[in-house]
């Protein structure tokens, strides 16, 4: 999987969130994660990870 992402959302998406997109992106890979549909998406696919990562 090639993932790609904007260094400056990357850091907004840290101060909004705490979780920066390289931590992210490792939690993508992760094969025991459980995705699931998000219900509350309204009206947009919009889909919830829980996975790990060994970065901070």
């Amino acid at each position: 999987m090639n993932i790609v992402f904007d260094p400056k959302k990357s850091q907004s998406n840290l101060k909004k969130h705490g979780v920066a997109f390289e931590a992210a992106t490792i939690a993508l890979l992760d094969p025991l994660a459980l995705v699931i549909e998000n219900l509350n998406a309204n009206g947009e696919a919009s889909w919830l990870l829980i996975g790990t990562s060994d970065l901070d």
